[in-house]
This record gives C-alpha cells, structure tokens and sequence, in this order.
C-alpha cells in the first residue's frame, strides 16, 4: 500500500501514513489504541487520511512507484541503479518502457558480465533492449 506503513515497534502499534509530493512532506501515526486496539479500524483512517492529503496537494492517486526526476544515482545514468541486495550478489537495475505505456524492469549480473555490466545497462537504457553483437 503506497504511503501506508505498518508500524509494529515497542511500544508503537499503528499505521504511518508518509505522503511527500513536489518537496512537501506530510507524516501521521495512526494508533491502534486510539481505535479501541482495532488494526482494521486504523488501517481505514490511514487510508482516508492519505487520501485526503494527497488531494488537497493535488497529487494524482496512484500505486505505482515513481522515481523523481532529480535523482542521479551512482552510475551517473538516470534510471539505472547499482543494487548489491540481492541474494546472488550485485548488478544493475534499469528502469525503462519497452513499449509505450508499460514500465519494465531488467537486472544485469555484475558477476555475470564483469566490467562490461555498465555497458550493458546503458545500452538497454538507452534503447529498451540489449543487443548482442
């Protein structure tokens, strides 16, 4: 759930509600105590919540993730990140369309492709593919 999270922490039981949208960021804890230890009943005034902050910022509604524009990670290309989270080690993830409309995602095995994984992740940046030679 986009802008909703389950807080389960110590003490803390409820759920945060994070909406940020062109520089602004909105951040509420709704307790489960609060509504008589009911998750279900928080959970649906986070829900309103978000929802009403998100208008009243004129932000569209939307589950889907989208990276801001300003952000340049490491390697220096928007859209393609170095992740070393994965269980079978480190590589590049691009963000790009495909086809219009559809957003895709491709990771590029460091250990695979050596010093040439870089290469690669631009190229399929750059055209929505790779092709090999």
């Amino acid at each position: 759930m986009k802008s909703i999270t389950r807080m389960d922490y110590g003490h803390t039981r409820g759920w945060n509600v994070r909406v940020a949208f062109e520089s602004e960021i909105h951040s509420k804890l709704f307790s489960d105590g609060r509504y008589d230890g009911d998750r279900d009943k928080s959970f649906r005034a986070a829900l309103r919540h978000r929802n009403k902050v998100e208008k009243s910022l004129g932000k569209p509604r939307s589950e889907r993730w989208v990276q801001p524009s300003t952000l340049v990670p490491d390697t220096g290309i928007r859209f393609v990140l170095f992740n070393s989270r994965h269980r079978k080690g480190f590589y590049y993830e691009i963000t790009y369309c495909a086809t219009p409309g559809k957003i895709s995602r491709k990771r590029v095995s460091i250990a695979k492709h050596g010093h040439k994984a870089l290469e690669i992740a631009r190229e399929i940046r750059r055209n929505g593919h790779y092709i090999k030679n």
